[in-house]
């Protein structure tokens, strides 16, 4: 067995990561037949096979899935060096890889990243959205270093941070016309949903209408501030500059709870720079759970 090439060890970290040829490619601003030939001159240093060859899909053998896992420890190891270097000369940089829902994004990021990029202007977010599921297999697969997500009761194999607790509400428009006011709009089947529904019908005597199925909370808004129904949302959306709408009615239900969360790996420690952002999250969080219950 050979040294590895650390090009060659890139060329196929990123393309592991991606599940992508094409995508390292880019990432590496080289041809893609050049990211073949680096990953096939990658397995005959070490003398194994670390691709799956299979028409149109990206497939590790277990050695890969071995050495991605190797790879990704020592590229944050790496990562953590360049920061410990730039700590001694005043200036942090790499990338940090969150994975986070839209609606989260859009409460959450604007004022952060502000803040964040003036002290740290080296540091680049990457930024992946998606529901809890998916952001929990990105976090899972390593495509994101962390999740910011709402606590589903699935998330044991997770390290967890708990960000804030609260609410859902019901929000509807004081326009609304007659017409659309037993319509419901929400998400998928969920525990808030169905607990929502049970309520109702305790309260009515009769089934909740559901109008529309969105997976979005921010969608989900803007159709109740068109009027077009009644919808479910949690209270810390009460709190964001841009869905503070006094034409807007909102109602509480204190038995429908959550917790907001961050998940990242139990087997791998957060990067350096990722600690910082993560602790600036946190402290966005205590600050929003004060106004929320002030």
């Amino acid at each position: 067995m050979n040294t590895p090439n650390m090009t060659f060890m890139k060329y196929f970290y990123d393309a592991a990561e991606n599940r992508s040829i094409a995508k390292s490619a880019l990432l590496n601003f080289v041809t893609q037949p050049a990211i073949s030939q680096g990953i096939h001159r990658l397995e005959d240093s070490l003398d194994i096979k670390l691709l799956k060859h299979r028409k149109n899909q990206f497939k590790l053998t277990s050695d890969g899935l071995l050495l991605h896992r190797r790879c990704r420890e020592l590229f944050r190891l790496m990562s953590d060096i360049q920061s410990d270097i730039a700590i001694n000369q005043k200036e942090l940089t790499g990338a940090i890889r969150l994975g986070i829902s839209q609606s989260l994004a859009h409460s959450l990021l604007p004022g952060l990243l502000n803040k964040f990029g003036k002290t740290y202007p080296k540091i680049i977010p990457v930024v992946k959205l998606g529901t809890t599921t998916t952001i929990a297999e990105g976090v899972k697969s390593g495509q994101v270093e962390f999740g910011i997500v709402v606590d589903h009761g699935k998330l044991r194999e997770f390290a967890k941070t708990s960000l804030i607790r609260g609410s859902y509400c019901t929000a509807q428009s004081i326009q609304i016309s007659t017409e659309f006011k037993d319509n419901y709009i929400l998400t998928d089947e969920r525990p808030e949903t169905l607990g929502l529904k049970r309520i109702y019908k305790r309260a009515h005597k009769r089934d909740l209408n559901v109008s529309m199925e969105v997976e979005s909370w921010g969608v989900i808004l803007r159709l109740v501030e068109a009027g077009l129904g009644v919808g479910l949302l949690p209270d810390f959306m009460l709190n964001c500059n841009w869905s503070k709408n006094p034409k807007l009615k909102w109602k509480k239900y204190q038995d429908l709870p959550y917790e907001l969360v961050s998940i990242h790996s139990r087997d791998t420690e957060l990067s350096r720079i990722s600690k910082l952002f993560h602790q600036e999250i946190v402290s966005y969080y205590q600050k929003t759970q004060k106004n929320l219950h002030s």
